[in-house]
């Protein structure tokens, strides 16, 4: 059983190794699905926290009108804009065709699966009707697939229309003054929905797996900037992945563990980069510290 004295340590023991033998794509292959007309910032800081913490290549599939900011932030991120939404349709499709046009795009998006480790489906997505049909099949090829899937922002209601992920984060006011209530009830929901893990972040976030459940209290930024949810989800799709990988993992606690230790290390972030850029702070502004949290946590005694 976990607890938060050695969940840590649990984590430590999934992190790949580096060396010259490795080779590309071996230490994680993660993919977003998220990034519409209106959002291509989430998906970028979701995407681009993943490599930071290690991992080796990051897809992003979006619509076409994220497709342009997203290339243009970078060239480490490989974009897919095979997404669409409403406003990319100017003229009524009949169902059929409108069928036809998913059904393309999804089959060359799941070619695209076949390579990848784990998806985090929600950042920048949107709401719309189109577009979240596109998300709804492709979690279901991750699952046939046995993809890590992190659900997060406008991703998290589709788990209650469909039991698809592994790991799920979701923002909730949190009264500190019932946490007990709070733990019972996460643990209840998550073995509704077949032992998933969700991690509840707020002022405290709690993890559980519907078996135990770890809180973090980590001291973390005063700055509540957008995007920092983004990079927890990109930093726990690479940790759980290793998780899932790694010789280690059939200990017990271990994939909750990493959960846990994602938290510590994004508020860790966090903290660092408040304490250089004060009030000043933006999300972009984690990428500097990353390597520095991960370090204090993971590999020093």
């Amino acid at each position: 059983m976990p607890f938060e004295g050695n969940a840590i340590q649990l984590a430590k023991e999934v992190i790949p190794k580096l060396s010259q033998k490795l080779h590309k794509g071996q230490a994680g292959r993660i993919g977003v699905v998220g990034g519409s007309f209106l959002y291509s910032g989430a998906p970028y800081f979701c995407a681009t926290s993943s490599l930071l913490m290690g991992a080796d290549l990051c897809f992003v599939f979006c619509t076409k009108g994220a497709s342009v900011p997203l290339k243009s932030y970078g060239a480490d991120l490989i974009i897919a804009p095979l997404l669409k939404e409403s406003k990319d349709f100017d003229y009524e499709l009949d169902k059929n065709k409108l069928e036809s046009v998913i059904q393309s795009d999804v089959s060359e998006i799941s070619q695209m699966l076949s390579k990848i480790h784990a998806i985090i489906v929600g950042p920048g997505l949107g709401r719309d009707p189109i577009i979240l049909d596109y998300a709804c099949r492709i979690c279901k090829i991750a699952r046939q697939n046995d993809v890590s899937i992190v659900v997060d922002a406008d991703g998290c209601h589709l788990v209650t229309q469909n039991r698809l992920c592994k790991a799920i984060l979701s923002e909730d006011a949190l009264d500190i003054g019932n946490l007990e209530g709070l733990k019972e009830q996460m643990l209840r929901l998550s073995k509704k929905l077949g032992h998933v893990n969700i991690v509840r972040k707020d002022r405290l976030d709690i993890i559980t797996d519907g078996r135990s459940v770890l809180t973090c209290d980590e001291e973390g930024s005063l700055r509540r900037c957008g995007g920092q949810g983004d990079i927890l989800s990109g930093i726990t799709a690479t940790l759980f992945n290793w998780s899932v990988h790694a010789s280690s993992t059939k200990k017990d606690g271990v994939k909750i563990s990493t959960l846990y230790s994602a938290c510590v290390l994004t508020r860790l972030t966090g903290r660092l980069a408040f304490e250089k850029y004060k009030r000043t702070m933006r999300a972009g502004n984690y990428f500097e510290y990353i390597n520095d949290a991960f370090t204090r946590l993971f590999e020093m005694d």
